[in-house]
């Protein structure tokens, strides 16, 4: 079985991977597939709706952790100054 990772992030790539995700869950022995979302667009009306819209399975792993992001904006922000 090969292990696939899949990275979403922006509105085109959500698009872009519902056919394949779609074709390769047909093939579960094969396939071992990881969806990651990058959370580049965490607000609803432009992330959720694709996953919606698009039928795609909810991600296995989301960096949308805002947590995460605002104190590894401010650790960027004082590598800065």
């Amino acid at each position: 079985m090969k292990r696939i990772l899949h990275v979403v992030g922006a509105r085109p790539n959500f698009m872009k991977m519902a056919p394949i995700l779609r074709e390769m869950a047909k093939y579960p022995d094969a396939f071992a597939q990881i969806l990651v979302h990058t959370g580049q667009h965490y607000d609803a009306s432009m992330s959720q709706v694709f996953f919606d819209e698009l039928e795609l399975p909810q991600p296995n792993v989301n960096l949308e952790d805002r947590t995460l992001m605002t104190q590894m904006n401010a650790d960027q922000r004082r590598k800065e100054s």
